[in-house]
């Protein structure tokens, strides 16, 4: 901002009566977030002048529609009006007119079945409506016109079968309920029809067999439950059933054996638990119930430069009672092993896990040969297979390039 139109921003601030932080003595532009009155004039100046991508008027509390569709004119991306609480269906439709990014209306707790329509109309793409506490069946409507990519309605705590059937028919790309803290079966049911990108429910910290079993039939690509700590068996069941493209799980940290089978058996391409992949981390000796873990994870995690698989970086050794079951395990899962630690193991199972192509271990003359769990006789000769030292090199070649 020059210092001309700088000057003329506060000439109009005091003008209009805009209640506008001291300026900077360098003549930087004022804080438009402590402005908290606008006239369709001095709205119309601040629009025209303001440069960045971003018009934050959080103070402002009212909108008229004539203030509304002055600011409707912004030519940036986000537009923010976090202290408005009510907005009438004239000021909503003048407002949709904003052709930015995202609108972000966040301070407004409750709409009219008007307003909702009107907002519904708007020429964005990022809807934020993360004040509402709750959402009617006739506003949910209003709202799934919307044209846009994304609608964020972070503080609805619960939605009703009619509110989620309505909302289920928007068919832009996200649906953002984080604040939702449960459903009822049949408002998952409905709201599982939603076919867009993503749906997000990350404040649901609990689910019944029968809401998990609903939204296993989820049409979205990713199904974000990231509020989620522990699954059930019946739960895990019920998710595993979900075919999109990701299940997001990341804050998931307790998973039973029984869990983690049903889990196994997911029909999406992918699965998202960060926090399992750090337990993992921390493992040395590797347990079936480890291995059958690092399984699981290895379909969500992508390594540089290779497909999905899992990096288990701790692990040194194998259970040694069941080194040749964990190995097994382990070739088993969908993408590259790498266990670059890996320190020792018995010839059986090193046979077992290397039958797995796109396993990534030292090289196998630096690994201790341990004895057979049965006390069989062992060797230290090892007939590596043709290829396998080939191939090993040019796996790490990759991974480290």
């Amino acid at each position: 901002m020059d210092r001309l139109t700088f000057l003329s921003f506060v000439a109009l601030s005091l003008l209009h009566g805009g209640a506008v932080a001291a300026a900077a003595a360098d003549g930087s532009p004022p804080d438009t977030k402590q402005i908290t009155e606008l006239t369709p004039e001095f709205a119309a100046g601040l629009v025209a002048d303001h440069k960045d991508r971003y018009l934050c008027l959080d103070g402002v509390a009212t909108l008229s529609p004539e203030v509304a569709a002055a600011l409707a004119m912004f030519q940036g991306e986000w537009l923010s009006l976090g202290g408005v609480q009510s907005l009438s269906p004239e000021a909503a439709r003048a407002l949709a007119a904003f052709q930015g990014q995202s609108l972000r209306l966040n301070g407004l707790r409750s709409l009219t079945p008007g307003t909702a329509t009107a907002l519904g109309r708007c020429g964005c793409e990022i809807l934020g409506l993360s004040g509402l506490d709750a959402l009617s069946a006739e506003e949910a409507g209003g709202l799934a016109a919307f044209g846009g990519t994304d609608i964020d309605l972070n503080r609805v705590t619960s939605l009703s079968p009619e509110s989620a059937r309505a909302l289920a028919t928007f068919s832009g790309e996200s649906i953002s309920l984080s604040g939702v803290t449960s459903l009822a079966p049949e408002s998952a049911r409905a709201l599982a029809e939603f076919g867009g990108d993503r749906l997000w429910l990350d404040g649901m910290t609990t689910l019944s067999s029968q809401v998990a079993a609903e939204l296993g039939k989820s049409k979205a690509q990713h199904l974000v439950l990231n509020g989620l700590m522990s699954l059930t068996p019946e739960t895990a069941a019920g998710l595993a059933t979900f075919a999109g493209r990701t299940l997001h799980l990341r804050r998931l940290t307790a998973l039973s054996p029984e869990a983690a089978e049903a889990l196994a058996s997911l029909k999406a391409r992918a699965l998202a638990v960060t926090a399992l992949e750090e337990k993992l981390d921390a493992v040395k000796t590797l347990s079936i119930d480890d291995a059958r873990l690092a399984v699981l994870v290895s379909r969500g995690h992508k390594q540089p430069n290779l497909r999905y698989g899992i990096n288990l970086y701790g692990v040194t050794a194998f259970d040694p009672a069941r080194a040749v079951e964990v190995a097994r395990i382990l070739a088993t899962a969908p993408g590259t092993v790498i266990l670059p630690r890996l320190e020792k193991i018995s010839p059986r199972a090193l046979e077992a896990l290397i039958e797995k192509q796109d396993v990534m271990i030292p090289d196998i003359d630096t690994l201790e040969v341990l004895p057979e769990p049965d006390g069989s006789a062992t060797s230290d000769e090892f007939t590596v297979p043709d290829g396998f030292r080939d191939r090993q090199e040019r796996m790490w070649h990759e991974f480290r390039r």
